[in-house]
């Protein structure tokens, strides 16, 4: 177990974390609402392909519930599951070796998006934009130069 712990923490920190801190930064918003988002972006991705009607009444509700998580509750604290990445990281290795055989035309992306959505949640803080390039120009602004 602590080998999958490992696993998921170097995954996160090395391929997930940056990009989503950065897209933090970018925009303004939390870690939380990142993640909210990317769920909502992930489930209306699966109703977009969903064949059939009992798959798109359950991707519809789906879609409602976190359509309404991501409005009403977007920045509340959340957590991130160990055993939820894992299991997703098994969906994605599933889902692109299908593809990579050519028996299925597989949706990679919503695994890729649920996965950024649940290392959003692993983030405890994010750090500020960085200013070093505004500091130097307002500085020799300031200065006269």
């Amino acid at each position: 177990m602590s080998t999958l712990v490992e696993v998921d923490a170097w995954a996160g920190k090395t391929l997930f974390v940056p990009i989503i801190i950065r897209v933090c930064q970018l925009t303004g918003q939390s870690q939380y609402a990142i993640s909210r988002l990317l769920w909502l972006m992930a489930g209306l991705y699966l109703l977009y392909f969903a064949e059939g009607a009992a798959n798109t009444i359950i991707f519809g509700l789906l879609c409602f519930f976190l359509m309404l998580s991501a409005g009403l509750r977007a920045d509340m604290p959340t957590h991130g599951f160990v055993w939820v990445r894992a299991m997703w990281w098994a969906f994605f290795l599933y889902d692109a070796l299908l593809m990579a055989i050519g028996e299925a035309d597989r949706h990679v992306a919503a695994d890729i998006i649920i996965l950024f959505a649940e290392y959003a949640t692993t983030i405890t803080t994010v750090p500020p934009r960085s200013t070093g390039r505004r500091k130097s120009s307002s500085s020799a602004l300031s200065s006269g130069h």
